[in-house]
């Protein structure tokens, strides 16, 4: 019903994912003796993981390896990134005015400062708005850049 990515990154968290899953065999196998042969082996390993993974639900998994400590979550589809609890609660998506396009949502920002997140103010610009300031700052003369709007290289958009 779901998709989950499973991190195990120790030999330890790999024991522990095993014994849950109930694929105990897997420690005593030398293709899984420790992350160099489990990467070799990586097929094999997730045929394992996913033949037991189908035979419950996402939260089942999601609740018992998360609950022994295991790093796991949930892969969210495309529309279901934008209503993630945990996505609102940060204010990852934000919406703001473009002057071509409208409303569009935009990524919002990680850093917070006093529990505030830094925002996007303006909207993206439009294809090719800042070509010609970009080419001057790279050293190229107005002369060039007209030949390389000629030639088709460079396209120039304006802003707005």
């Amino acid at each position: 019903d779901g998709h989950i990515n499973l991190a195990v990154v120790t030999d330890r968290h790999f024991a522990a994912a095993c014994r849950l899953l109930k694929l105990e065999h897997f420690l005593d196998e030398d293709r899984f003796i420790d992350n160099t042969s489990r990467l070799t082996n990586r097929d094999s390993l997730a045929e394992g993981l996913q033949s037991v993974l189908a035979t419950e639900s996402t939260d089942h998994w999601m609740s018992l390896l998360g609950d022994a400590g295991l790093a796991v979550g949930r892969v969210l589809d495309f529309q279901s990134v934008f209503t993630d609890p945990q996505v609102v609660h940060n204010r990852m998506v934000v919406e703001v005015e473009h002057p071509v396009a409208g409303k569009v949502m935009l990524t919002g920002s990680p850093l917070h400062v006093d529990g505030e997140p830094a925002r996007a103010t303006d909207p993206p610009p439009v294809l090719g708005a800042d070509s010609r300031r970009i080419l001057r700052s790279a050293g190229l003369s107005d002369d060039r850049i007209s030949e390389l709007l000629s030639e088709g290289a460079v396209a120039i958009g304006s802003s707005p």
